[in-house]
């Protein structure tokens, strides 16, 4: 019988799927509006974050539709592309979800960029134009970066249903030192999507601008929330888009844990999830661990 490979990866963002590559600049993020950039306020309480320049690079694969990287935002920022899906050309985001998850990523390196933070950027095309995509592609792209010796994977996408395949992928990757974070899905309290529900990845729900838990968002195996409702983010051709889902809360919690690596000397993946569990800031009822987990990633001076 011939084996079915093809997901159909459910991100409930809305993003326009005819953007094209540009070079535009047309919105930034900034300190002083803490209404629409209440997620940049939230997450990082002190404008000066103290940052440190390293020789070797924190390296960030994100897997994604591919990212737009002529943006500004991404101006100057050492990145490397691969496609894991043949014949697709990496830096042309056709979906737009890639370009607007590797942005929120970059939060900590625009901010302090003029500090020389030493964050590089692994754009590893997994998903097509339609948000979908293969469960061996996706594991190409998890094999390209770990040969990239990235740092951390991040993967704001998810299924259902579990994978042997992806599951030994996670697996080397984690033995290899790299720290896994996934977003939980957006599956209206229904339980955890994978790859997030596997035990070692972290798992990262959604709340908005009142602390509280998206009604979108899943249930189960939540490890941490971050903000995910009502966004700005940049679409390919540079101008804003506001979008919600535990994708972006995932990017943003990405960009925390790639911050933190500048300072942290964490040897192993255990070692950044503890260290997120002693500075989270508990959220929610008591026994809310499956809609909050251990409380909100912020990033803590």
């Amino acid at each position: 019988m011939k084996h079915k490979t093809n997901l159909v990866i459910i991100l409930l963002l809305v993003f326009c799927s005819g953007c094209q590559k540009g070079e535009v600049k047309t919105y930034s993020w900034k300190f002083s509006d803490c209404g629409e950039n209440w997620a940049l306020c939230l997450l990082y309480p002190e404008e000066e974050n103290k940052m440190y320049s390293l020789k070797e690079p924190i390296k960030v694969a994100v897997l994604d539709s591919g990212v737009n990287t002529d943006l500004s935002v991404f101006k100057d920022m050492n990145v490397e592309s691969y496609s894991a899906i043949d014949g697709e050309n990496p830096d042309i985001d056709d979906f737009g979800h890639g370009t607007a998850i590797a942005g929120l990523i970059s939060y900590p390196y625009y901010l302090n960029r003029d500090k020389g933070v030493n964050i590089k950027l692994l754009n590893v095309k997994v998903l097509n134009d339609k948000g979908g995509g293969k469960v061996e592609d996706i594991v190409k792209g998890i094999e390209w970066s770990i040969k990239q010796d990235a740092d951390i994977i991040n993967m704001s996408f998810g299924f259902q249903k579990d994978n042997p395949k992806l599951k030994s992928a996670i697996d080397l990757a984690i033995e290899n030192n790299i720290t896994i974070i996934s977003s939980a899905g957006n599956n209206i309290g229904l339980s955890t999507d994978y790859p997030a529900a596997y035990k070692d990845v972290i798992s990262i729900s959604s709340i908005n601008k009142d602390m509280k838990r998206d009604n979108l968002t899943s249930k189960g195996k939540v490890d941490f929330v971050s903000p995910g409702v009502n966004l700005a983010v940049f679409k390919p051709d540079g101008t804003k888009d506001v979008a919600s889902g535990t994708s972006l809360a995932t990017a943003l919690a990405t960009g925390i844990v790639a911050n933190l690596m500048t300072r942290e000397q964490f040897e192993r993946p255990e070692e950044v999830k503890q260290y997120l569990t002693k500075n989270a800031i508990p959220l929610g009822e008591k026994k809310a661990e499956n809609s909050y987990g251990l409380g909100l990633i912020r990033y803590d001076k």
